[in-house]
């Protein structure tokens, strides 16, 4: 813990178990309920729509929809379509109902989620400084522990539920849509089958880069807060001395750091995205061509080749969104990581069962070292070595080390 060292290779499982179990199992569980029939529901609609117009007389006259004597009565809305009309609108309405109800509760249950588990983790961690042992505070940096508790507990407090809900729907969505997409024309496999590997490349090759950025970005930020710290506690020596301009190009420094990493991890978004608009491009414009081909040979289902061509042109967003949430919910787990880190390694004093001073104690203010040996670490040599003495009351003490130092 020494120094501000950082993992490599890609974000270990244990940590996505640290963050599910700080979450609860069974909130999660819900969670993956939710997003599920959300996500079910709002294929639905689309799906209903098609079944709606495919078995939809097209020689059926406006005049055979709609009654002449329209009335306004509870169900005025849709009392003047004809049965097979309300029918399909009735249909059509409740399954809007239920998916709106599924997308509500899944915001709901993943707000407290991340809630939950911001509040765990923080909790965690405050007592395991706490109860850090006196040693842990000569070798971590003060602006390493801050980091801690400011950035990355935001980090899992704010950015992760938020992207990790985003992950959520675009994973589900991306099967929604790749499903439906199936049904409407099968033959888009022959286009969707080689473009797996193409978008496992580029997201794989997005994701190494952009998690190790966001490593770096983390690991610059430190310094930063300890020298800004640092500087705030030491202002008064630091213009005595006249160091200020020493001090502000340490800290341009320091700062510059971080801006590079930084710039570099929005760099690689880019680069992300051009690539994903330039395949997603390629890709709607062989369906479009399949679907033409369909409708000149009449060997489809209008209203299904109609679905297939409207999802068709969003899976390029849900593609580009699933990778991006993937690699930007890794870069955020980053944060679990460190998090988990001191966990791990904090060593904590061993907390024994709590000592009740008799009723009187400090009325005479003795105090009484016995054989006193202290070392402030392991491998050092004592800073008191079998020290003896005791204090009478209202006596005054100094203590004076080695070198003179009181």
């Amino acid at each position: 813990l020494g120094g501000e060292g950082r993992e490599t290779g890609s974000v270990a499982w244990r940590v996505y178990g640290v963050y599910l179990r700080a979450v609860g199992l069974t909130l999660t569980a819900f969670v993956l309920i939710a997003v599920t029939l959300m996500q079910i529901s709002r294929n639905g609609t689309d799906w209903w729509i098609a079944y709606w117009v495919t078995h939809t007389d097209n020689t059926t006259s406006i005049s055979t929809l709609l009654h002449i004597d329209v009335d306004f009565t509870a169900f005025g809305l849709i009392s003047w379509l004809d049965p097979s009309t309300r029918f399909y609108l009735t249909v059509y309405v409740l399954i809007a109902i239920c998916n709106s109800f599924f997308t509500l509760f899944r915001a709901f249950l993943f707000a407290y989620g991340g809630v939950c588990a911001a509040s765990a983790l923080h909790r965690l961690l405050l007592f395991k400084i706490m109860r850090a042992k006196l040693v842990i505070f000569d070798i971590l940096p003060l602006g390493q522990i801050l980091n801690r508790f400011s950035s990355d507990v935001y980090t899992v407090d704010d950015s992760l539920p938020f992207i990790a809900n985003i992950l959520l729907a675009q994973f589900f969505g991306v099967i929604g849509t790749l499903s439906m997409m199936v049904y409407g024309l099968p033959q888009l496999c022959f286009i969707l089958v080689p473009l797996i590997p193409i978008y496992h490349w580029l997201q794989n090759h997005y994701r190494l880069t952009s998690r190790e950025l966001k490593r770096l970005g983390s690991i610059t930020l430190s310094p930063l807060y300890s020298h800004f710290t640092e500087t705030l506690q030491g202002l008064v020596t630091i213009r005595a001395f006249r160091a200020v301009p020493r001090f502000r190009r340490e800290n341009n420094m320091k700062l510059e750091a971080n801006q590079k990493a930084q710039l570099a991890s929005q760099a690689a978004a880019q680069w992300l995205s051009l690539r994903l608009q330039l395949i997603g491009v390629a890709m709607v414009t062989g369906v479009s061509v399949l679907a033409a081909l369909q409708h000149q040979f009449t060997i489809a289902d209008p209203g299904l080749v109609g679905l297939a061509i409207s999802y068709a042109l969003s899976i390029t967003g849900s593609l580009g969104g699933l990778v991006n949430a993937f690699a930007e919910t890794e870069r955020e787990m980053v944060s679990v990581e460190r998090l988990d880190q001191y966990l791990r390694e904090v060593t904590t004093e061993d907390i024994r069962e709590k000592l009740t001073p008799p009723p009187f104690w400090l009325s005479q203010g003795v105090v009484t070292f016995n054989n006193v040996t202290l070392k402030y670490r392991e491998h050092i040599s004592p800073s008191l070595h079998s020290v003896t003495f005791s204090t009478r009351p209202a006596e005054r003490v100094g203590v004076v080390g080695r070198t003179g130092a009181g």
